[in-house]
């Protein structure tokens, strides 16, 4: 009977272990209607989360896994828009023209002409007009040829002209002596340029000034480990203008030869303060509990804290939810293995905008994620231990199997 007792013991052991694997978990709020939603990883949930968040789940009311991305703000997004000119046509036996309207007079040195494929050599003329009558010269006797679309029906050919912001723009193509080509459209690229949505990680602020070591050091601290992408940092100092050099540093451990941990500062980032305009420290994705900033003040005053902001990228969890099942949030502590899911393969084909959510408290069943990352289950002592009560059952067992094995050959 001692055989099943061990079994049963070690068994205990393991789930007990793979069950506190989550430290804690958030009811996520039913969704009205299926479809995918976002749920927004705020600093609530971060401090919680691993690198590439990889011990993250959601779970429905059967405890199902229940497949998930993550999408983030991009720092900065780019993107181009096609916009198509007003376009009036007249054809004559001598040319084909195409006349454009320019109505916010924008300054542009191009035009986008989307043409039917065709084999053919055209000599083409552009002007330019305020009033559609007066027409001036822009660019005169060029040639349009050869144009194929490879694979299309059709080619983007750009024109190049000398920056210009007229009303009107006269494209005037010779035909008298062939079929004319198909021009399609006419327009222009617009690039947008959009900074990524950021929010605001609160934290604590200390400042002080080592008069010897001409040094100040601004610490900013948070309750847990924390995601930040950006820091804005603004100084003010007694004297009107000021530029000094300062660096922004984490605290790091190293194991010396000894076996002992010696803490140090490593610097993440050096820049320059100065009284002529904020300063802006991108970090994107950097995580940890504090960081400080060093001003080497040299023979100057120490400088005054103006303000200190630690902002993180939106991130969301992106995910299929049905309005017939409910939802929960789950964070697992380190060792829990990242998921693989299908839907990472179609990430391109979920829209870009979709409903949003947001979850409340985490309920906490273990502590946060430490600075090391790692959780009690986690933890060297308690895997020394799980080994320890393991091989004292074992031992005890193997005791227990030698007192039988004397009986028994005492019996015979």
């Amino acid at each position: 009977m001692r055989a099943p007792i061990l079994f049963y013991l070690l068994l205990l052991l393991v789930s007990v272990g793979y069950c506190q694997q989550y430290l804690g978990e958030a009811q996520v709020p039913k969704v009205p209607k299926d479809g995918f939603y976002q749920i927004a990883i705020t600093s609530k949930i971060g401090g919680y989360l691993v690198p590439g968040f990889t011990n993250l789940r959601i779970v429905d009311k059967a405890n199902k896994e229940v497949p998930y991305i993550i999408r983030a703000e991009a720092p900065v997004r780019q993107s181009k828009e096609f916009h198509e000119y007003e376009l009036e046509r007249y054809k004559t036996n001598v040319r084909t023209e195409l006349v454009l309207k320019n109505p916010e007079r924008k300054t542009i040195n191009n035009i986008h002409l989307k043409i039917r494929n065709a084999d053919v050599l055209k000599e083409a003329t552009l002007l330019g007009s305020d009033d559609h009558k007066s027409w001036f010269a822009i660019k005169q006797k060029f040639s349009l040829s050869s144009i194929n679309g490879g694979n299309g029906t059709f080619e983007m050919r750009v024109l190049d002209f000398p920056m210009t912001n007229y009303l009107f723009y006269s494209f005037r193509i010779s035909d008298s002596l062939s079929a004319p080509i198909n021009i399609l459209t006419a327009g222009y690229y617009e690039s947008n340029i959009e900074s990524g949505q950021y929010v605001e990680v609160p934290g604590k602020i200390t400042f002080s000034s080592d008069i010897k070591k001409k040094q100040s050091i601004l610490k900013f601290s948070f309750d847990t480990i924390q995601f930040v992408d950006r820091i804005d940092l603004k100084m003010k100092g007694k004297q009107q203008y000021f530029l000094r050099r300062a660096s922004l540093e984490e605290t790091r451990e190293r194991k010396l030869k000894k076996g002992q941990i010696e803490k140090y500062q490593y610097a993440l980032n050096e820049f320059e303060a100065s009284s002529t305009h904020a300063t802006q420290l991108d970090i994107e994705g950097s995580r940890f509990s504090q960081f400080q900033i060093v001003f080497n003040n040299e023979d100057n005053p120490p400088l005054e804290l103006g303000s200190l902001q630690a902002f993180q990228l939106n991130r969301y969890i992106i995910a299929w939810l049905s309005s017939s099942n409910e939802y929960n949030l789950k964070i697992g502590s380190e060792n829990l293995p990242a998921p693989s899911y299908d839907l990472r393969f179609f990430s391109d084909s979920i829209p870009s905008q979709i409903p949003s959510l947001t979850i409340g408290d985490v309920l906490v069943q273990k502590k946060k994620i430490s600075a090391d990352g790692l959780s009690i289950f986690t933890s060297k002592n308690f895997i020394w231990a799980a080994i320890l009560i393991v091989a004292m059952l074992l031992g005890y067992i193997a005791v227990n199997l030698a007192k039988d094995v004397g009986k028994s050959s005492s019996k015979e």
